[in-house]
């Protein structure tokens, strides 16, 4: 059992001591005296932080990540760990006075993040996909944004691509707190108490909080590893789960928090998805504890990635029980499925996840403890919002007979109203519908030599489906779709279509071949 010591220091802005900074060693929580002190236990391959307050911006260092934390691993904490990456260098004794540095700054009542999901390259032509479809998108969209959150999986088991991709991430040229994946982890450890060592190393700290403006956020690690199975020689079992010490972490750190904050809670794996509520490696099992700690909370919301699948849940169908709507966003994943998938022109995967969403991320924008956020498709037009999947470009005249009004609605809620209008009708209900996107469905079997034999269409929340009864005569024709969340957010689409007889369609067929030929 490792010694245990006192770790004493200032929190300080510039030379001016900051009281009632919160500082943690993972476990405990105390605040700074008026002199910015602390004083709290600490033991060997611990981190210390500090929760970033409002009215603050921290240091960043040359990969553009904020610096609130200290790493006490006094022999490095990787000895006779099996560690195929690189742990943590060996810090030495601990210190008389560790120092935290703040730079003060403007309070803001109102500002924005982007959120992403999965990265996970698994070579390096992956991550040039990344460079080359993600980080510009993301350098657009960050102007006038105060920082990124990229939500774990970083990498795909190799972490070796770690300096890599931190690289690439301080080009996006915002400040960005990181979430620890299950790919994230080094799997061959003996010891889970050192799962995260290679992230912590080069990302920081894999749970730790911070405020901006009146919203506390808590970004967690989710992952329950319990390390390399040395007799069957191969990874253990992987599950969503949080540790007893960060469970005190999340209560101690809550008792902090004012009640009339936003609390917004990270993490990789979701707390809970109603596409898979049996699969242990896709939902918090003990988030039960954690709805405990939240219960009297007034403004929550959750963020989580993981799935590669956009789903909005209402956590009441995972079992919270609190007074307040507890909302959970699962942001699909920057690769998309994997970046596997027919090339475009530019050389990249066709962008599209197993539910049908586009590639893409995620910007939040908050005003007080309030929140909003709208959907950024990768390398389309940003009103790119609903996929229209019929009718298609040019249908049969029996198709309407035969077949639904379909769309995917990518970043809808269940309580969004979608309808449609075609031509000058009527705007016409449409019912939403929990099944795989046919869309999907067609275009993984008209390519599936571009996909691994265990990838397969997912189903999905946010496709709404109607049936048209009335004739559609032959010609071309519009169909307008449109879909109104209950905060008044309003989406739109419009696009035209043909409609011809089956003889014909067979004979332009005959004809484009003909031209192609000759």
């Amino acid at each position: 059992m490792s010694q245990r010591l006192t770790a004493k220091g200032y929190v300080r802005a510039g030379d001016v001591g900051v009281p009632n900074v919160t500082v943690s060693n993972q476990e405990m929580v105390v605040q700074t005296d008026e002199n910015g002190y602390f004083t709290l236990p600490i033991e060997e391959n611990t981190t210390l932080f500090i929760c970033k307050p409002d009215g603050y911006d921290l240091p960043l260092n040359a990969y553009n990540q904020p610096q609130f934390f200290y790493h006490y691993y006094p022999n490095g904490g990787a000895k006779n760990l099996n560690l195929r990456y690189k742990g943590m260098e060996p810090t030495g004794e601990l210190p008389e006075l560790i120092y935290f540095s703040l730079i003060p700054t403007d309070k803001k009542t109102s500002f924005s993040m982007l959120a992403m999901g999965d990265i996970q390259p698994k070579t390096e032509e992956d991550i040039s996909f990344f460079r080359d479809l993600i980080v510009p998108e993301l350098m657009a969209h960050g102007r006038n944004t105060d920082f990124l959150v990229p939500m774990g999986d970083l990498t795909w088991d190799d972490l070796s691509f770690y300096p890599l991709l931190r690289d690439h991430l301080c080009s996006i040229g915002l400040p960005y707190y990181a979430v620890c994946g299950n790919h994230d982890i080094n799997l061959r450890t003996t010891d889970k108490a050192f799962k995260d060592i290679s992230f912590k190393t080069f990302f920081g700290p894999s749970y730790y909080s911070f405020d901006q403006g009146q919203v506390h956020f808590m970004v967690l690690n989710d992952i329950g590893y319990e390390g390399w199975d040395e007799s069957l020689n191969s990874p253990g079992e992987t599950c969503g789960w949080l540790d007893e010490r960060q469970l005190s972490w999340i209560e101690n750190d809550l008792a902090t928090v004012p009640d009339d904050h936003l609390v917004v809670i990270i993490s990789h794996i979701p707390i809970y998805t109603h596409i898979l509520p049996e699969d242990d490696y896709r939902n918090i099992l003990n988030r039960d504890q954690l709805f405990d700690m939240l219960a009297s909370r007034k403004h929550l919301l959750s963020l989580a990635a993981h799935t590669h699948f956009v789903e909005q849940v209402d956590l009441k169908n995972g079992g919270w029980k609190g007074d307040a709507e507890f909302p959970l966003l699962i942001a699909g994943a920057a690769c998309g499925a994997w970046w596997k998938g027919p090339r475009d022109y530019h050389g990249l995967p066709v962008r599209m996840g197993m539910d049908g969403t586009p590639n893409g991320f995620f910007k939040f924008h908050f005003d007080g403890n309030q929140f909003d956020f709208e959907f950024i498709p990768a390398g389309m037009p940003s009103h790119h919002q609903i996929g229209v999947r019929f009718p298609e470009r040019e249908v049969k005249d029996a198709d309407f007979q035969e077949k639904l009004i379909c769309a995917n609605i990518y970043a809808a809620s269940a309580k969004c109203k979608v309808s449609y209008k075609i031509d000058n009708g009527d705007w016409k209900p449409m019912v939403q519908t929990i099944e795989e996107d046919p869309y999907v469905q067609d275009f993984m079997a008209a390519h599936r030599e571009d996909y691994p034999l265990w990838m397969k269409v997912r189903k999905t929340t946010h496709l709404w489906k109607a049936k048209e009864k009335e004739q559609i005569d032959l010609g071309i024709h519009t169909i307008e779709i449109k879909a109104i969340e209950p905060s008044n957010k309003e989406l739109w689409i419009k696009k035209s279509f043909q409609v011809v007889k089956e003889k014909e369609e067979i004979s332009f067929r005959l004809e484009e071949q003909m031209i192609t030929i000759f």
